[in-house]
């Protein structure tokens, strides 16, 4: 799947990964002029959590203040191929 995320405000999330968006199994999503920030996530990727051959387009996005709790990647993790 690839969708396009485009010109949103994606502020204070809280899912277990990827605070703000997820982006797995080989998706590659245009993510573009968006605000990701004050999001949080226990596991990995605060902001932005790209795993597994995800392959996204990232252009003109504000990404800041996210943080995770116990792992890694407080505004951007990306692991496993992608």
């Amino acid at each position: 799947m690839s969708p396009t995320i485009l010109e949103n405000r994606i502020i204070r999330n809280t899912p277990r990964w990827g605070g703000g968006i997820s982006c797995r199994s080989g998706a590659s999503p245009r993510i573009a002029n968006n605000v990701i920030a004050y999001n949080s996530a226990p596991g990995a990727g605060g902001g932005l959590f790209l795993h597994t051959s995800c392959a996204p387009l990232l252009e003109n996005n504000q990404i800041f203040r996210n943080n995770v709790a116990n792992a890694t990647g407080g505004g951007l993790y990306i692991g496993y191929s992608s």
